[in-house]
């Protein structure tokens, strides 16, 4: 297992976060691309008290995720506060192939009404349009319950190392239909309802064919933002329809796309 592929996609993303400059690009670029998303504020930077030791962006005003959650604020409210973090991460990966990719609550300022301010921009991850059009095929097939479409769309984008025989096929569909619960199903889900984490380690630990599959390189990012932003949708027990949120955008993505796979 050479994990030098994935040593160097973390120096190149620690390297480009100690860089105000490309910080201050990555901001300008967010507000560009999220400036008209209700309920989303992403801060004005201010070029004239910016160098390149120093980034200055406009105070934000909001709360911490335990002050949000400590004022008890209803389902509406959380659902809201949900609902930005999704569409950030929808839109950022599959529409304009940019994603904040450090989503820890710390990033974070919470209004009372569940809007959400987004903070630190130093941790944004740009992807190739091969890799996102395998991607929506992946998901689009999941939401399809197309086994073999899933398979064969995340052996397009890379995870697929060693025997590719059958246990190893149908490993890839179980795990990756654990993980994929929130929106693979026409309904409302929320998240905290189950420990999706724990299903799917519990799997991959206990099925040895799950080690012939490995994430590809340019998806440790992706990973690392799915990971931290379900933990954060978990504390606030959000919930909503993200299947038909999902498949709105999957139209719009795939009707500019042309399909990738083999």
């Amino acid at each position: 297992f050479d994990l030098d592929p994935y040593f160097r996609e973390l120096e190149d993303m620690l390297v480009q976060e100690l860089d105000y400059v490309q910080e201050a690009v990555n901001l300008e670029e967010m507000r560009r691309l999220f400036g008209g998303e209700p309920h989303i504020t992403i801060p004005r930077y201010i070029p004239a008290c910016s160098t390149e030791r120093v980034l200055t962006m406009e105070m934000a005003q909001g709360m911490s995720l335990d002050e949000f959650l400590a004022r008890e604020p209803s389902q509406e409210v959380r659902d809201r506060a949900g609902w930005c973090l999704v569409t950030l991460i929808w839109l950022g990966f599959l529409k304009y192939r940019v994603l904040h990719a450090d989503p820890q609550a710390g990033n974070f300022l919470f209004g009372e009404d569940g809007s959400v301010v987004l903070l630190d921009y130093g941790c944004i991850k740009r992807f190739e349009e091969p890799f996102i059009a395998d991607y929506c095929r992946a998901l689009r097939a999941h939401q399809e319950l197309d086994s073999d479409g899933v398979i064969e769309a995340y052996i397009d984008v890379g995870y697929m190392h060693g025997d590719a025989g059958e246990r190893t096929r149908q490993a890839l569909w179980e795990i990756a239909d654990i993980y994929a619960r929130p929106i693979a199903r026409d309904r409302v889900y929320t998240f905290g309802s189950e420990s999706l984490a724990e299903r799917g380690k519990e799997y991959a630990m206990t099925h040895p064919a799950c080690f012939n599959l490995r994430p590809p390189q340019a998806s440790v990012y992706l990973h690392r933002t799915l990971v931290g932003a379900y933990f954060v949708l978990c504390r606030m027990g959000a919930s909503g329809n993200y299947y038909r949120a999902l498949r709105e955008v999957l139209d719009d993505v795939q009707g500019r796309q042309e399909p990738t796979g083999s």
